[in-house]
């Protein structure tokens, strides 16, 4: 508790000062090289590094942050300290994660169920020491026809998705991922975690996987362009790169955008990638919207949708504070056209901004209004 009551004292202090100094663009300068074993040295000052402290915690790269500064002077700083006691923290919470994974596979495969692990840790082993990616919410998928059983296996509900639940069961996957179920297993490989044996798609489906994540949720948060990064560079050799990118121009371009942006903004070596794919510019727009996103790349910063509407109802009463959340949900350009799959090469994402946020403002007032007149009958 003590540690978290100094890390908001901290956060606060130096929440002013990160936008002064243009925090996206730090946040990317510290993280740059950091999924690597040996990130190269980083000249960053001591002011900088406490504007940025805060951002780096809250969005999860804490660990990155303290494994980018950790051989350099600025580990002395108050700054230092804080990353160094997170780091530290997500070591703890990583293990406590993998023992609940194995928990977890265990059930499934006492239960004769084939499972596969997407994200979180299939992430994290991939990084040189443990708890420099954390691990949140653990992704579990299983064939359309094995849900039900693993929803009693794992005492959980049906494709839970409930805010602040620990397993996230689901058979199947956003259309805009181009990826069915069956080739996700049909290509997926087995790993070991201590004793247990989990399953995790191809690397080809692994960086699919990521590189769409981060777009279509608005490229908000830098740790997931770092995964994105460690993907690309401990790839195999015997990457199939027609795997990867698939058959689907849309979904194409959507990944090759976020590798771009992993070599951008991050640094990423794309030695090796085919040069139709690396050659191809990243939109001015684009580029600008991440930076602009990193300013508040904080997990507190993104409400999931269920609070947006539950906010939105509360609103109902009072005009001011309706119009005033209705405008703090203006849609994220990224996300909008990955989800309406418009091509991202348009020279302003604002029209179809326009339309995508008619279609959220009508469904989450038809939401409110229903929850509404629900309780005014009870």
């Amino acid at each position: 508790m003590a540690i978290e009551s100094e890390t908001k004292e901290f956060e606060t202090k130096n929440w002013g000062n990160a936008l002064r100094l243009g925090a996206g663009r730090k946040v990317a300068e510290i993280l740059s090289s950091s999924w690597r074993f040996e990130p190269s040295l980083v000249h960053f000052d001591s002011v900088a590094l406490a504007a940025v402290a805060p951002l780096l915690t809250g969005s999860g790269a804490a660990g990155l942050g303290w494994w980018r500064i950790g051989q350099t002077e600025m580990r002395e700083s108050a700054a230092g300290g804080e990353l160094k006691e997170n780091y530290r923290m997500q070591i703890l919470q990583a293990s406590l994660s993998e023992r609940k994974i194995q928990e977890v596979f265990q059930k499934l495969q006492d239960a004769g169920i084939e499972a596969l692990l997407l994200k979180g840790w299939a992430c994290a082993r991939l990084y040189p020491q443990k708890g420099l990616r954390p691990l949140g919410d653990i992704d579990i998928y299983v064939r359309p026809q094995h849900l039900s059983v693993a929803a009693v296996a794992l005492d959980i509900p049906v494709n839970a998705s409930v805010i602040g639940h620990e397993i996230d069961l689901k058979s199947s996957l956003p259309c805009c991922y181009d990826l069915t179920i069956e080739a996700l297993f049909a290509r997926s490989q087995v790993v070991s975690l201590g004793e247990t044996n989990i399953r995790i798609p191809s690397p080809e489906d692994h960086l699919r996987v990521l590189c769409i994540h981060f777009m279509r949720h608005g490229a908000w948060r830098p740790l997931w362009l770092c995964d994105i990064a460690v993907a690309l560079e401990n790839r195999p050799s015997d990457f199939d790169w027609r795997v990867c990118i698939g058959a689907n121009r849309r979904t194409a371009e959507v990944i090759i955008a976020a590798i771009g942006l992993a070599q951008r903004i991050l640094g990423a070596d794309l030695e090796g990638v085919p040069v139709k794919y690396k050659s191809q510019p990243v939109p001015r727009w684009l580029l600008a919207e991440v930076w602009k996103q990193w300013n508040a790349p904080r997990i507190v910063d993104h409400a999931p949708s269920e609070l947006i509407a539950k906010s939105l109802r509360k609103s109902l009463r009072n005009p001011l504070v309706l119009m005033r959340a209705l405008k703090n949900r203006w849609p994220n350009p990224i996300e909008t056209l990955v989800t309406m799959r418009v091509p991202l090469s348009v020279s302003s994402p604002l029209p179809w901004q326009c339309v995508w946020y008619t279609k959220l403002c009508w469904y989450f007032l038809s939401r409110a209004f229903t929850f509404k007149g629900r309780s005014e009958n009870v």
